[in-house]
C-alpha cells in the first residue's frame, strides 16, 4: 500500500460518480474479451470488482485462471500487479505502474505526483452521523 508523501503535489478526489463513469467507459472492451470470472485485489479492488461482476454477469473468484480478469482500484507503482499474468483492469494507472505492468487496461492515466482519494476512503470525521 502506497503512502502519501511530499512527492504527491496534486490530489484527485475520485467520487462514486467517477467510478460509475469509468465502469461505463471500460465495459465495452471488457465485454468483448469473454472473461469467465473476476479476481479482486483485496481492499481497493473489491468495490470495482463487484460493479464489474454485476455488469459482466460473471462471478468473483478466489483463484486465478487463464480467463480471469484481475481488478484493482489503482496501479500506482505496479508492484501489486506486475507478477500477475492474467489480464488486469484498474480505474486509475500512474506512469510508473503502467511502465511495470503488462496486460493492463485502465480508464484514467495520471502522473506519479498525483495522490488519489477514493470515495470509500472517507475519514470517519468527514461523516455526518446526526440525522
Amino acid at each position: 500500500m502506497v503512502e502519501k508523501t511530499e512527492q504527491h503535489t496534486n490530489v484527485l478526489h475520485y467520487s462514486y460518480e467517477d467510478i460509475l463513469l469509468s465502469v461505463h467507459k471500460l465495459l465495452p472492451e471488457l465485454k468483448s474479451r469473454g472473461y469467465k470470472n473476476i479476481y479482486a485485489i483485496p481492499r481497493g479492488g473489491l468495490i470495482f470488482a463487484v460493479l464489474l461482476s454485476h455488469r459482466l454477469n460473471i462471478p468473483i473468484t478466489h483463484e486465478l485462471k487463464e480467463t480471469t480478469l484481475v481488478v484493482d482500484d489503482i496501479c500506482d507503482t505496479g508492484e501489486t500487479l506486475k507478477l500477475i499474468k492474467c489480464d488486469k483492469v484498474c480505474l486509475i494507472a500512474k506512469d510508473l505502474g503502467v511502465a511495470r505492468t503488462e496486460n493492463l487496461l485502465y480508464d484514467i492515466g495520471l502522473e506519479d505526483t498525483t495522490w488519489v482519494e477514493f470515495f470509500w476512503e472517507v475519514d470517519k470525521h468527514e461523516i455526518n452521523t446526526t440525522h
